[in-house]
């Protein structure tokens, strides 16, 4: 079974340990002591498509001006194929904007190579190991995209 029809984590100990830590990451990135975790890490919220109903997760992101990029091998990217409206709560700010699950190999190897080389918390944040060169493993990237690594791109709105 692929990444892509399981969720990466589940029956790992990241996997139970992410579970444990989630709710404690929510109850912190939503209180007024979120500094410094938000520095890092963010709260998005989505509507299900098929449930219709409000989900919220802690995420780690990288931000460039009004676009916030995050990565992920579970399957809530789903939702945001073809773009949706999302929320995330950024630094301790409530923000709206519109997410897009970036589905093609080709545009998340080479935004996954570029993000990787401009921030140093990318590379850990990616899972991918780096090359030499100080960029990803091109190898590595191939196969993490392949097994379900997908990039998302959080476009916010203008204030």
């Amino acid at each position: 079974m692929s990444r892509v029809s399981t969720p990466a984590l589940r029956g790992s100990l990241l996997g139970t340990l992410l579970r444990l830590w989630n709710p404690a990451m929510r109850w912190i990135l939503a209180s007024p002591i979120h500094w410094p975790l938000s520095r890092w890490f963010a709260l998005l919220s989505w509507t299900g498509n098929t449930s219709g109903r409000r989900y919220t997760t802690p995420v780690s992101y990288i931000g460039e001006g009004a676009t916030v990029w995050l990565t992920t091998g579970d399957r809530w990217w789903r939702n945001l194929v073809g773009g949706a409206p999302v929320r995330m709560r950024v630094a301790g700010r409530r923000r709206e904007g519109r997410g897009t699950a970036v589905t093609d190999h080709d545009a998340s190897a080479a935004t996954h190579a570029r993000l990787f080389r401009e921030h140093a918390w990318f590379r850990l944040l990616s899972g991918i190991p780096a090359h030499a060169s100080g960029g990803a493993d091109p190898q590595a990237l191939d196969r993490a995209l392949r097994s379900g690594r997908v990039l998302v791109r959080i476009d916010f709105d203008p204030d």
